[in-house]
């Protein structure tokens, strides 16, 4: 029975071992079975040397050694009997050799023994490497040199020793700095100097020789190297003569050839700002605004661990940034004489500076000439001066309130490509008062039937725009409401428009909309833009599918037709003062808001009254009475803005017709907006998202809402006027 018992529990236990070692879930690292990489060098010997080494009387051997893991033990051999071994790097064995015969009796040549150097890493693995050498014990002993192979020492004081010993007696001993005799012993103290600084930096060669009198010469050779020079600096991110006007990261390169950088120092205007000890990799960021304005010295200072030193200064200068301006090529028009950037105090309209730029410049900045403040108020203007057939015109922007902190950026855009195609084509069948129009992105086509031999004219003003039609409609037909034409592109030169081929059964709906606090006896404006797909609703190129005064039916509510074919739409209305753009259909209720805009003109000085709380953008349109001279907008911040001061203007431009106007104080103000935007709460907001990349607003917000200081005016006027 106990016989039986012990075999089961043998086999339970070795089961329950094997299922436990397989779940532990560890895996079993991949064994090492790389092996060391292994180099060695005799102290004093030569390098390079491709045959035997001859030694005497005690070797040192230095190993390089290297693995992916760890070393366990260095070990030298000659002729397969150890001599020694090493444990922790740097590794170096001694190796006496003075027991050793020199030659072999019979023939009296040099024996050639194996020095075999063998490196085991901590899993097992070895490597070897063997070099000939030949021992000559008769020779002079040259030993304890102080100076080791390799070593970096600078300056004019370094003093080397040595020990030099023969059994026959000494007959001369002298040391060779670069082949060149440097000093001959006559006493055995063995010492001489090496002042490095009548050396090249990089590698030198001392070499010891030592003869007696036998006439027997050994040599003991060790390369060193001279550093009399401090680490090299480099800054990529910092050049000669830069201004700083932004908040700047730098990153000094520091290396040293020979030695080890321990040490960067770093002053502004002789003030230290930044000490690193160990400066492999360092950077930091310098903020100019913490400065005041000016010539300024940057002093990069390094230090190697042999006290050497160099430094690095670069001139720069300070200066308040006020605006960087970006131009496209091709955005200097061949009709400007002029085009003119300046910056303007904001209480007395006084020139801070300016800029005319040339034709070429895509990049223009303007500092202020001293001290300014982030947060200080100023204003900036661009003018362009146009040359037309009625005389030079000014083409102005001047945008008011703005900061350091608010706007320092201004990138204009290319025009479109405004080609003033004109095609026509003959209508038929039209009566006398039924007209048909379209427009869009880049197009408008007129159609006048009182004429006697009426026809169709198509303006192409944008051919760079991608589109499949022209979009014709009416809402003059007799009795047809309303229809539509989608004329295929390109127009062929004979093609006719004949009414019968006016689409009617279409998906038309006729929508009503009433509008709460309008000015009493005012007539709104409807146009609505139809887009084919969103892509082309985000890139704005729409046709126009509904313009005119819709008529007001029973209700006090007003009516008009929609075309439902379109992907997306957008629409305008404007009644007496008031002008809003919105995304989508018209709402069943506009509800004008009880804002007033008001002001007295003094010369070039506006005094504004304005009421409501969300209105954020206020706007100046300025044209004169008679004649094209100028035409002007003037951007401001409506609710916090109670005074206007217009520029003075660069004498460069006394010929101008502006520039009188604003000389005489005579400048009109044709009218003045203040704006509400659904998703911009701040004026600042608005220069971030429309005025600094050259945008008007008409498609940045689902509403945008206006009043105007005038009824009936030019309601939908631009931010520039430079397209």
């Amino acid at each position: 029975m106990k016989n039986q018992i012990f075999p089961t529990l043998l086999s339970f236990f070795l089961l329950f071992f094997l299922s436990c070692s397989s779940d532990s879930g560890e895996e079993t690292p991949e064994p090492d079975t790389q092996a060391p990489i292994v180099d060695f060098s005799i102290a004093g010997s030569p390098s390079g040397s491709t045959g035997p080494i001859v030694v005497s009387n005690e070797i040192i051997v230095n190993v390089d050694a290297q693995d992916n893991g760890t070393i366990s033990k260095v070990e030298a051999f000659i002729d397969n009997q150890k001599q020694g071994e090493d444990t922790t790097a740097p590794f170096q064995i001694r190796i006496d050799v003075s027991g050793f015969e020199s030659k072999i009796r019979l023939t009296q040549k040099f024996r050639d023994y194996t020095l075999k150097v063998s490196v085991t890493d901590a899993a097992g693995n070895v490597t070897s490497k063997e070099q000939t050498i030949n021992i000559d014990n008769l020779l002079p002993s040259i030993t304890e040199v102080s100076l080791e192979e390799g070593t970096v020492i600078n300056g004019d004081s370094n003093m080397v020793t040595f020990n030099v010993s023969d059994n026959e007696g000494l007959v001369s001993v002298i040391a060779y700095l670069n082949n060149e005799v440097v000093q001959e012993f006559d006493t055995e103290v063995y010492e001489l100097n090496i002042n490095t600084l009548a050396l090249s930096d990089g590698q030198n060669l001392l070499r010891l020789e030592a003869k007696d009198l036998a006439d027997n010469t050994a040599a003991y050779s060790v390369n060193f190297i001279s550093d009399n020079t401090g680490p090299e600096i480099s800054i990529d991110t910092l050049e000669e003569n830069q201004i700083l006007d932004n908040l700047l990261n730098i990153k000094p390169n520091v290396s040293d050839e020979y030695s080890q950088a321990i040490s960067l120092e770093v002053l502004f205007r002789g003030e230290q700002i930044q000490l690193y000890e160990n400066p492999i990799s360092v950077e930091f960021d310098f903020n100019p605004e913490n400065y005041p304005t000016g010539d300024a010295v940057f002093s990069f200072v390094a230090t190697d661990n042999l006290g050497n030193q160099s430094i690095l200064e670069i001139d720069t200068e300070v200066l308040r940034l006020l605006m960087e301006v970006t131009l496209p090529e091709g955005f200097l028009s061949q009709f400007w004489t002029s085009f003119w950037i300046f910056a303007s105090n904001s209480d007395d309209g006084s020139m801070i500076v300016s800029k005319s730029v040339e034709l070429g410049e895509d990049a223009i900045t303007l500092y202020a000439p001293g001290e300014f403040t982030p947060e200080q108020k100023y204003m900036i203007t661009y003018l362009a001066v146009e040359n037309t057939p009625d005389g030079a015109k000014s083409r102005v922007t001047n945008i008011q309130d703005i900061s350091r902190n608010s706007l320092s950026q201004m990138v204009f855009n290319l025009r479109p490509n405004n080609v003033g195609q004109l095609t026509q084509f003959d209508t038929n069948g039209f009566g006398l008062v039924e007209s048909v129009s379209g427009d869009g992105e880049g197009y408008a086509i007129s159609h006048f039937p009182s004429e006697q031999n009426p026809n169709m004219n198509i303006f192409d003003r944008d051919d760079s725009i991608s589109r499949d039609y022209y979009y014709l409609y009416s809402s003059q037909l007799t009795d047809i409401d309303y229809a539509y034409y989608k004329l295929t592109l390109p127009v062929d030169g004979t093609f006719s428009l004949n009414r019968s081929d006016m689409i009617t059964d279409i998906d038309l709906e006729t929508p009503t909309f009433s509008i709460v606090n309008a000015l009493e006896f005012s007539l709104p404006v409807l146009n609505i833009d139809g887009y084919d797909s969103p892509q082309d609703f985000s890139e704005g190129i729409f046709h126009r599918i509904y313009s005119q005064t819709p008529p007001l039916i029973f209700g006090g509510v007003y009516q008009y037709y929609l075309n439902n074919s379109f992907s997306n739409y957008s629409h305008t209305l404007a009644i007496g003062d008031y002008y809003t753009i919105r995304r989508g259909v018209p709402p069943e209720t506009y509800t004008v808001p009880d804002w007033t805009i008001s002001n007295i003109q003094t010369g070039n000085t506006l005094s504004l009254t304005t009421t409501g709380a969300d209105h954020r953008l206020g706007r100046i349109l300025l044209r004169p009475t008679s004649g094209d001279s100028y035409v002007m907008t003037v951007l401001f911040d409506s609710q916090n803005t109670s005074e206007i001061v217009f520029p003075d203007l660069p004498d460069d431009l006394s010929d101008l017709d502006f520039y009188a106007a604003n000389q005489e104080g005579t400048l009109n103000v044709e009218q003045i907006q203040i704006t509400s935007f659904d998703n911009i709460s701040t004026y600042e907001e608005y220069l971030d998202t429309v005025i600094k990349n050259q945008k008007e607003h008409d498609n940045i917000s689902d509403i945008v809402e206006s009043k105007l200081s005038v009824t009936g005016g030019f309601f939908n006027f631009e931010n520039f006027h430079f397209n």
